[in-house]
């Protein structure tokens, strides 16, 4: 919906005690760049932000122990409309969270064990998601992929929350 281009070259940024080099937010921003023009359609993609650990607050204190992460966050908006000018434009804030993050959140958390100090996590199946089966799980499994295969990789059927 909308190209996001970066005018000038990153500086350190500070999050808690976690500080981003301009290295690390110089591959975040190749991601916000490759996940505009990989991803089709263009016309949902929208909100295309360099993505960093998100800050401490009072009910997320059990994420302290995670590593330090960075990468790039997208919403893909699901109602889009044509307004009176014939652009494309969103009907409702309905989105879909897809991101590309190093050292991100991999799982699903097990809340009830987590603590500040430490982060446990699953790896559910698909037969223990209720959606889609072995035929989704072989469509979104990357481990043949040349170049995501190498890296761990998630899909979670679970509703994203933003």
């Amino acid at each position: 919906m909308r190209i996001v281009t970066f005018p000038t070259a990153p500086t350190p940024v500070t999050v808690d005690a976690r500080t981003y080099s301009p290295v690390q937010l110089g591959v975040a921003r190749t991601m916000v760049g490759w996940l505009q023009s990989t991803y089709q359609p263009i016309g949902g993609l929208g909100d295309v932000v360099v993505s960093v650990s998100e800050k401490l607050g009072p009910y997320n204190q059990n994420t302290a122990d995670l590593p330090q992460s960075y990468g790039a966050l997208a919403r893909i908006y699901t109602d889009l409309k044509h307004d009176a000018a014939g652009k494309i434009v969103r009907a409702s804030n309905s989105h879909i969270v897809w991101s590309v993050m190093v050292n991100g959140v991999y799982g699903e958390p097990t809340d009830a064990l987590n603590t500040p100090q430490r982060y446990y996590f699953t790896l559910p199946p698909f037969a223990q998601q209720a959606f889609g089966g072995e035929e989704v799980e072989k469509a979104v499994d990357l481990f043949g992929h040349p170049v995501i295969g190498q890296f761990p990789s998630y899909f979670s059927t679970a509703p994203a929350s933003t």
